[in-house]
Formats: C-alpha cells, structure tokens, sequence
C-alpha cells in the first residue's frame, strides 16, 4: 500500500492528525469548508468521500471502517462548526457529521493491494484482467496514443525542402545581399513562410536553417532575439 504524505507544516491547513490513525482532522466555519477542500486538493490531488471508496475497492462498510481505524487508510475530515453569516447577520452554531474525503491514489493503491492477494489465493491475472475490463479501455488507449502523438510532435524537427525554396534563387538572393545586412536577408527569405501561416515556433526553427546558409554564403548570421523581432514586424 502506497500512502500520500502530509508535510507538518501543512496540518494548520489540512488538519491535525489523530494519534494512532491516518485521519486529519479540522473544526471550522461553514465558509472555511471550501477552502479546507481546495487545500486538500492541492496537497494530495482528487479526493473522493468516504462512503465512494467502493468505487475502487470492493469491500464492506465494516472492513472500510476497520482499515481507517486502524491507520491503514488516510482520511481528511473537516467538522462545520458554525456559520459566520445568515440572513439575519447573526453566528449560527451547528453540530453535523464531518465531512470525510481519501485520497484516490490511496484508493487505486488499495485496489491493486486486493488484486495482489486475489492472485495468491488462486485467482488468474487473466482472470483480474477479464473482470477489470470494459468500454473505458478504450478510452485509455486514445489518452495513451494522444500523449504518444504530443511527444513526437514536439520532439518533430521541420524540415524545408529545397524544392520548395530552389536552392539557386537562394544562392542568388545571397549573392544580391551579401553587402546588405542580414537582417533584411532573413526578413525577405521568411516573408513567404510567415505568410503561409506558420507560427513563431516554426519560423524560429526556420530561422536556425537559415542562419547556416547565411554563413555559408557569407551572408552573416542572425540572432534568435532579432529574428523574433522581425517576425512581429512582419506579421503587423
């Protein structure tokens, strides 16, 4: 079992932990509650409440219980002791039962705690897999190939072919400018490709391609800085 941990410094805002358990506990206002949750979140990610733990784990209301009172399950509970304001401007105290949330990695780590003994007592992996399975796999495969498509895809380098921009019309244009400065080379050299609707991150990989055929024609070189200035200019 994997459990979240809870830095002391954070227990004036999450709660105080209960001797002997895994339970944070915190008293407050009825428009404290909210904050209490938010920085609940922030600490350990989702939560889900007490009683939607069966969500994840298949068991009873009793062996729930019994795990969080034996520390085996971390639960933040905040107790509504008053509310600050009402219709007519007064404190009103309230006595309810608190409100309960467990992390849900908590809940997951749990879930596989159980499948892991399911397994010692006879039960297959294909078995577990078979009662796991469902239309949400798919999902989870279109998340998986997304994330897959976003890494190639920042990872991708553009590449220009020559045939696109003739490799002579370039050799000219350098020979035309080579006593020019190079800024305007780059600025008429990228005139197409801004126009073509690429955006800055493109032309400023574009701009790294051109710096080397700058340089190899003597034309000169161009830093980053001032290629991004004439990106704007050009695009205004």
């Amino acid at each position: 079992m994997q459990y979240i941990e809870i830095s002391p410094a954070l227990h004036p805002y999450v709660g105080e932990l209960k001797p002997g358990t895994r339970i944070f506990q915190r008293n407050g206002s009825q428009e404290e509650a909210g904050r209490w949750y938010d920085a609940v979140t922030a600490a350990v990610g989702p939560t889900i409440s007490l009683g939607a733990v069966h969500l994840y784990c298949p068991v009873s209301r009793s062996a729930l219980h019994e795990r969080v009172k034996k520390g085996k399950l971390t639960v933040f509970e905040f107790t509504v002791t008053e509310r600050r304001t009402n219709f007519l401007g007064q404190n009103k105290t309230i006595k309810k039962d608190p409100f309960s949330y467990v992390p849900v990695s908590e809940c997951r780590s749990w879930r596989k705690d159980i499948e892991e003994r399911a397994k010692e007592k006879g039960m297959t992996a294909a078995d577990i897999a078979e009662a796991n399975s469902s239309r949400y796999d798919e999902l989870d495969k279109l998340v998986i190939e997304d994330e897959v498509q976003l890494k190639k895809s920042r990872s991708a380098k553009l590449v220009i072919s020559l045939s696109e921009y003739e490799l002579e019309k370039i050799q000219a244009s350098a020979k035309i400018l080579r006593f020019e400065t190079p800024e305007k080379f780059a600025a008429d050299i990228l005139k197409p490709i801004i126009a073509g609707g690429f955006s800055a991150v493109s032309c400023a990989k574009v701009g790294w391609w051109l710096s080397g055929l700058m340089e190899k024609y003597n034309v000169g070189e161009v830093s980053l800085p001032k290629f991004m200035e004439n990106f704007k200019r050009l695009k205004s």
